[in-house]
């Protein structure tokens, strides 16, 4: 996901892997003409998978959030299919980072929260949470500015002290469970994932330290 347009009216955020679905595509044109002219009925066998991975590569979200209607407007294709939706500015209650544990390490993505649940901005996660905590962060200040502002300040004022005595916290700490301890952090406190992290980090350190 990236934010593809960003000024004070409008701020889009989008993730797309189109341009895989149109490599496919494109790559299965020569493979269906030459099967069709030299009769390689194996061979257009092959040229139809490559079609369907170009259909099965057709995922795209958009997210535009308008400063004037004080609305986000939000669209999503996946392989055939299309969702979309509008959801006012005032019914938002924050984003989220859903996380999943995978082989590879674990993976993200940003979700629009609200009174009535929640809607991925993203159909796939993502490993890069420096980047999406940016984001995250971009897409707050844009439609809370305030509520933003005060809970930056609430949390450097309040939250440090309450965390470094947690006995849950220094439970899963102590038992090599760090991402555990992250999404504990992020839920009872109602952080970002990078404050989250500096916040466990720090409550390690001092564990470590002997504190």
């Amino acid at each position: 996901m990236k934010i593809t347009r960003h000024t004070q009216q409008e701020l889009v955020a989008q993730d797309s892997t189109m341009w895989l679905s149109m490599f496919f595509a494109l790559a299965s044109v020569p493979m269906i003409y030459v099967s069709i002219m030299a009769g390689r009925p194996k061979q257009l066998l092959a040229a139809g998978l490559v079609v369907l991975f170009s259909l099965l590569s057709r995922i795209k979200t958009t997210f535009v959030f308008d400063a004037t209607q004080r609305t986000v407007r939000w669209s999503g294709l996946k392989f055939v299919k299309t969702k979309s939706g509008t959801i006012p500015f005032d019914a938002i209650t924050g984003v989220g980072t859903e996380l999943i544990n995978i082989d590879s390490g674990p993976s993200y993505r940003l979700t629009i929260l609200t009174r009535t649940g929640s809607i991925p901005m993203t159909y796939g996660y993502r490993g890069d949470s420096e980047r999406l905590e940016s984001i995250r962060e971009t897409i707050l200040a844009f439609v809370k500015p305030d509520q933003h502002n005060t809970a930056i300040l609430d949390t450097v004022a309040s939250g440090s002290a309450a965390a470094e005595n947690d006995p849950s916290l220094r439970s899963l700490l102590a038992q090599r469970r760090k991402i555990d301890a992250i999404t504990l952090v992020r839920t009872r406190e109602g952080l970002g994932l990078t404050q989250a992290v500096r916040r466990v980090e720090a409550v390690e350190k001092k564990m470590k330290a002997g504190g």
